[in-house]
This record gives C-alpha cells, structure tokens and sequence, in this order.
C-alpha cells in the first residue's frame, strides 16, 4: 500500500470497480500498482511526508519558500507559501511548487502575497 494525496478531483471507479470518488487534497491509501497508475497520469502524488512503516514521524524542520504553481490544497496558483523543506522536492517533480530564487521574488511582487 501507499500513500498518495490527489492532485485534482479523482471519479469513482476510474481506476477499477470498488474505487471511491476521492477530492482534490485528499489523502488516501492504494495498493502500489493502482498508485503507480494515479501518479504517473498526474492525478496524485506521493505522500513525502509519510514516515515508512515501523518508523518514527520526524520533527518539523527548515521551511522554504515556494510559488505555488496550480491551484491546489496548500493554496491558489502563484501563492507565496512555506513548507517544510524535505516537501520542496516533490512538489517540484509534481509541477505544485516553484523553490527558484527568482520564482519566489516574482511572487513576493503580486497584490496576492502583499500582507
């Protein structure tokens, strides 16, 4: 099984009879080949943030800036936001999140970033 978070709303059924609808954000459990399926057709991604069985959860660490990219659960497309730096990985290979230098001060510059 893994741990996945759905990238956009996911119909019930699209991935075999039995499966529920799942929302946007939501996080969920599949067996590893329907997961595999879901995060190569971009529908969902790996939950980074899930600890491997049998170990411990880790403490929050260093935070990074990021632009969001797409509209999503952690916001709207080019929010600045902060998220643990061991998540900035994924949410580039997702295509979420943008950690660049310059991606993050064009995003500093927007009415929607301005507190």
């Amino acid at each position: 099984m893994k741990t996945l978070i759905a990238l956009l709303a996911i119909a019930a059924g699209k991935y075999g009879e039995g499966q529920v609808a799942i929302d946007e954000g939501t996080k969920f459990e599949v067996p590893d080949d329907i997961a595999d399926k879901m995060v190569t057709t971009g529908d969902a991604r790996l939950d980074d943030a899930a600890p491997p069985e049998g170990s411990k959860q880790p403490k929050g660490g260093k935070k990074t800036k990021v632009r969001l990219l797409v509209d999503s659960a952690l916001g709207n497309a080019n929010d600045l936001i902060e998220v643990d730096a061991s998540e900035v990985k994924a949410l580039e290979r997702d295509g979420v999140a943008d950690s660049d230098k310059a991606a993050v001060s064009y995003a500093q510059t927007l009415p929607q970033n301005k507190a």
